[in-house]
């Protein structure tokens, strides 16, 4: 940060320093000759437009400042706790073990502590640069996200941002959104890509995705075991 100012600076002063030379009264066109308008026009304005070298170093000085504490505020708002970007979002995502039924294939993906909708596109978006998950015959979401109350507030008493997107598979979304109420799931989000293999599986295809996405919700902890609590 502070070489890039310096750099800044540093061109703004040659700068400044070609302008007040280009505006002496000595100074001459490109012929070599000194341009009498121009001169007389100066010499009739003298003292309106006087340069001040160290008003302009104040100046420069004052930019520089700000520019510094400018690069700081970005800084310190991308090292805030809750702060996110999209590199760091993709790096938060679980894949899960694909296997394949009847020659179809399904993954499972997760992501917890999910804050906003605005982090589940974000997931999309980050799944779908997947070469290999671009080809997928449906890419079906689901999410639960805590939007007022605390963990340990009874779950009728928070307020939940829920919802689903089934991407053509019509029924899916929903049966994934309804598994993380049934298991209490909060603040995730639950993705099973499937590829279809040629041979159509029926009302079967549905129990696949959800035992897909249960275990991926079991492998992150968001499934409560009698007796144990959520965990793994």
């Amino acid at each position: 940060g502070e070489v890039c100012v310096f750099a800044f600076v540093t061109r703004l002063r040659e700068m400044a320093e070609t302008w007040v030379d280009e505006d002496r009264p000595g100074a001459r066109d490109g012929d070599g000759n000194r341009d009498t308008d121009d001169a007389g026009r100066e010499e009739g304005e003298a003292g309106a437009h006087t340069w001040d070298p160290d008003a302009l170093e104040a100046e420069l000085a004052a930019l520089a400042i700000e520019r510094s504490a400018y690069e700081e505020s970005v800084h310190d708002s991308a090292s805030t706790p809750g702060a996110w970007t999209e590199e760091s979002l993709e790096r938060s995502i679980v894949t899960g073990v694909p296997f394949t039924e009847k020659k179809s294939t399904f993954q499972g993906y997760l992501l917890s502590n999910v804050r906003s909708v605005a982090q589940v596109e974000a997931m999309l978006r980050a799944l779908r640069r997947n070469t290999r998950i671009a080809k997928c015959s449906h890419l079906m979401a689901a999410w639960r996200i805590r939007v007022s109350g605390s963990p340990g507030d009874v779950d009728d008493t928070c307020t939940w941002a829920q919802d689903h997107d089934e991407d053509g598979e019509a029924g899916a979304g929903k049966g994934m959104s309804h598994l993380l109420r049934v298991t209490k799931a909060a603040d995730v989000c639950v993705v099973v890509a499937r590829w279809f293999g040629g041979i159509h599986l029926g009302p079967a295809r549905f129990s696949i995705i959800n035992n897909c996405a249960r275990d991926m919700l079991d492998a992150g902890g968001h499934i409560e075991h009698q007796g144990k609590g959520k965990g793994r």
